[in-house]
């Protein structure tokens, strides 16, 4: 039986409006982080932050630019290489947030800094593989030559 290549699927309206409405979530989250009401305001956020403030800002601009890209460009091998890089300033951001520790739970009872650093693990495990996956998906996009959907 022959092999008969899969018809080629265009992102929908709602994937893109879904790209759009990230990008402006992030945009969101960035002015909030860095003027109002600024990452200041948060009890337990200790003046550590503003060592990584700017690889955390870094990935909400890469994610919004890319969200405002993947809502324009629909091409799979695009979107997938988009996703390699957000992912790596994403991972970026989280090893230098683990590294650095800006957080102060001395005044809770509850172990929080516990839950923190299990969830940065699960972040830089989750997101490593994310690009793994991501790298993948390129590749098959190129090698398909299925650059649009």
């Amino acid at each position: 039986m022959p092999h008969e290549p899969r018809p080629r699927a265009r992102a929908s309206s709602t994937n893109r409006g879904g790209d759009l409405v990230g990008a402006v979530i992030n945009v969101v989250l960035l002015y909030l982080l860095n003027f109002r009401p600024g990452w200041q305001v948060v009890d337990f956020l200790t003046p550590e932050t503003a060592a990584v403030l700017g690889i955390v800002n870094a990935t909400l601009i890469v994610s919004a630019v890319g969200g405002l890209l993947y809502a324009v460009i629909g091409s799979r091998a695009f979107r997938a290489l988009g996703g390699v890089v957000t992912s790596a300033v994403a991972l970026a951001a989280t090893i230098a947030v683990w590294r650095v520790f800006p957080f102060d739970f001395s005044a809770y009872a509850f172990d929080w800094a516990l839950v923190a650093r299990i969830l940065l693990m699960l972040g830089m495990v989750g997101t490593a593989i994310g690009i793994i996956v991501s790298l993948g998906m390129f590749a098959r996009a190129v090698m398909s030559g299925a650059d649009r959907g």
